[in-house]
């Protein structure tokens, strides 16, 4: 197939040439560029973070693992998957060491811009927020947070969106060669009503998580909320209810058949063809170990001793 003819790495599911494919060669400059370089720049670095993430394929299918039920449901649609994305990159990727490469991808690319290792850092510290669009002016949209009620200007960093003053947006903020861009994804909700429905469900998080609305999170300070937070603004976003399954009962211990400890050092495909004692030995294989041993306490399996000689 003619690399043209390709869907793009970016997700899109565009073609490489009618979406990504024209940024493929732009400069990566420096120093602070003017709007339109900074923009093709943009683009440069996130296609090039998603072209090498087949070095973070398993991080990326642990993230996707370990989305609720609702949210991975919705995953196979394309629509969906630049939102997806932007939830691996600027969310998980930052609370979880095994994914440090894309800090190592940063710093390959010094050579061309010295700057991307401390765009991507930043990234990572850019949470998604909710603003209100109030203005158009210079190729600049002037947004609002909904919370605090702090002003930026940014940039769009893919195709024109259809913004209208008065909506509200649900994004990030990526600072990049001396502009703001709005992020991978934004999610737009309508007029004074869609204003109302997301500032409504910001306040809803502050109370359930237990930060003031106009606090600025970040995954450094707020680690233990980050991703469940993250969840239920990229189910907000997407349109998807939270999950009102009840969770299965576990059975109890007393009526168990006790799992073997001999399973500690059998590789298991559950767990990337590792043992579960090499798996509880980091947080990726952690992650998967504990749904390992959930599945195995579902199907009638005593897993406690287990868990207490992996620490799981």
């Amino acid at each position: 197939m003619p690399k043209g003819a390709q869907l793009c790495p970016c997700l899109s599911g565009r073609t490489y040439s009618d979406c990504c494919g024209r940024f493929a060669e732009s400069p990566m400059r420096s120093g602070d560029a003017s709007a339109q370089e900074a923009h093709a720049s943009l683009r440069r670095h996130l296609l090039e973070m998603v072209r090498v993430s087949a070095g973070m394929q398993e991080l990326w299918f642990s993230c996707i693992d370990n989305l609720s039920d609702p949210l991975r449901s919705a995953f196979d649609e394309p629509s969906n998957q630049q939102a997806f994305l932007d939830h691996f990159l600027w969310d998980w990727f930052k609370k979880y060491s095994e994914a440090r490469p894309i800090v190592r991808v940063a710093r390959f690319f010094e050579p061309t811009d010295l700057r991307l290792a401390n765009h991507l850092d930043s990234w990572s510290l850019a949470p998604t927020e909710p603003w209100v669009v109030q203005g158009f002016g210079n190729g600049r949209w002037h947004l609002m947070q909904l919370g605090c009620h702090r002003e930026v200007e940014v940039m769009e960093s893919f195709a024109p969106q259809d913004w209208k003053i008065g909506d509200a947006l649900l994004t990030r903020i990526l600072h990049h060669a001396g502009h703001d861009f709005a992020g991978l994804h934004t999610a737009r909700f309508h007029g004074s009503a869609g204003v109302h429905r997301l500032e409504s469900f910001w306040n809803a998080l502050a109370k359930k998580f237990g930060f003031a609305p106009q606090t600025r999170l970040r995954p450094d300070i707020h680690n233990e909320i980050w991703l469940a937070l993250h969840e239920d603004l990229l189910g907000f976003a997407l349109g998807v209810a939270p999950s009102t399954t009840e969770p299965k009962a576990n059975p109890s211990p007393g009526g168990s058949k006790p799992l073997g400890e001999a399973i500690l050092d059998t590789p298991l495909a559950e767990l990337a063809g590792q043992t579960p004692m090499a798996a509880s030995k980091n947080e990726l294989g952690r992650l998967r170990l504990r749904k390992w041993l959930d599945q195995q306490t579902l199907a009638g399996f005593d897993t406690e001793k287990v868990r207490k000689r992996l620490k799981v």
